[in-house]
């Protein structure tokens, strides 16, 4: 929920303040629970520093991206696929047990 949050108000931040289309800023309502997904597995799995390095890092790929790709969009399209598959992943890695 923490990450569904954050993409809500960066969403609204960029519509109403920055005036950026609706259309470009929706994957972020996927990004980011998706990496938050992700630095979750690390802290169940109890390796949270290197879960979070990869979250931060596709991060950081997709705002790169954007900036110099001249296509942006379809690179933060296939960023945003390498993390939605990501997170499924690991969410499928721990469904049927309980880590302690």
């Amino acid at each position: 929920m923490v990450g569904l949050g954050f993409g809500i108000v960066e969403l609204f931040t960029y519509v109403f303040l920055v005036g950026t289309p609706v259309f470009f800023r929706l994957p972020g309502l996927i990004f980011h629970p998706s990496s938050t997904a992700i630095a979750a597995y690390g802290i169940a799995t109890k390796r949270p520093m290197v879960f979070y390095a990869l979250a931060v890092s596709l991060h950081f790929a997709n705002n790169f991206l954007a900036v110099v790709n001249p296509f942006p969009f379809s690179a933060s399209i296939l960023i945003l696929g390498l993390i939605v598959w990501l997170a499924w992943t690991f969410y499928g890695r721990t469904k049927e047990k309980v880590i302690a």
